[in-house]
């Protein structure tokens, strides 16, 4: 018993464990109404694996939505701005998948308009390989379907 204890020890050791940071920046746009959101979404894999993820074939990663409230103080959301992820030596095309190597932090950048103040709730999801997860319910390690993380910014004269 002891011995399947450090077995399985071992294998959640050894698989990924990816933080998502999503560190916004607000400014008032020069020359026309609205503000400038650039959000720097970080991917630390503070796991013993690399880990993959698809953007190819998966939903836009990065949202953007105008969070309201109503009379009892329950927020509603507008439809949200969907953002890819951009290829490097490309910005207009989208990235076909990130590795994320053990130990390291990527960090990818998006930046948008929006047209009013107010509280937005900024969302990403990055969908894991199929294969990896495969393997890793083959060894008895579920992976999540995704990465994902959310944060709220508050957008507007401060």
């Amino acid at each position: 018993m002891e011995a399947r204890i450090r077995e399985l020890e071992l294998r959640a050791k050894l698989q990924a464990a990816v933080a998502v940071d999503i560190r916004p920046t607000i400014t008032r746009a020069l020359e026309e109404d609205g503000y400038i959101i650039t959000a720097v979404v970080e991917l630390a894999n503070r796991g013993s694996q690399n880990t993959k993820i698809n953007w190819k074939d998966e939903p836009p990663a990065f949202h953007a939505r105008l969070a309201k409230f109503d009379a009892d103080g329950k927020p509603k959301y507008d439809p949200p701005a969907r953002f890819r992820v951009p290829l490097t030596s490309n910005p207009k095309s989208g990235a076909i998948s990130h590795v994320i190597r053990a130990g390291a932090t990527e960090s990818i950048p998006f930046a948008f308009k929006v047209p009013s103040a107010g509280l937005y709730l900024l969302s990403f999801r990055g969908s894991i390989d199929g294969e990896e997860r495969a393997e890793a319910e083959r060894l008895g390690l579920p992976l999540p379907e995704a990465w994902t993380g959310n944060k709220y910014v508050l957008v507007g004269e401060g």
